[in-house]
C-alpha cells in the first residue's frame, strides 16, 4: 500500500539529505517520516515511507499536522481533519 501527499500549488523540495516531513497526530509529540519522490521527478507528490506506522496513527487521530518543505516557501504546516474518515 502506497500513502502520498499531493499538492495542487508549489513543489515538494527536500533535498538529497532532507527528505523527510513532521507529522503531529493529535497532541503527540511530532514524529519524522522519511519520504521518497516520484519516479517521474514531479514535485508535487511524495510517497510516505514507514506506511505502516503512519496508517496506524492516522486511523487513531482527530487531525494531523504535517510540515513538508515547498521551494522558496520554506517548511509549510498543513492540518487535516482526520476524525471523519472511512475506513
Amino acid at each position: 500500500m502506497d500513502i502520498y501527499l499531493s499538492i495542487d500549488k508549489g513543489q515538494i523540495s527536500g533535498g538529497y539529505d532532507n527528505n523527510f516531513i513532521t507529522v503531529r497526530f493529535d497532541d503527540e509529540k511530532p514524529i519524522k517520516f522519511s519520504y521518497s519522490e516520484p519516479q517521474d521527478s514531479s514535485s508535487d507528490l511524495i510517497f510516505i515511507d514507514n506506511e505502516a506506522k503512519f496508517l496506524s496513527k492516522l486511523k487513531r487521530s482527530k487531525k494531523i499536522l504535517v510540515s513538508l518543505p515547498l521551494y522558496r516557501e520554506g517548511n509549510q504546516i498543513l492540518e487535516f481533519n482526520t476524525i471523519d474518515l472511512k475506513w
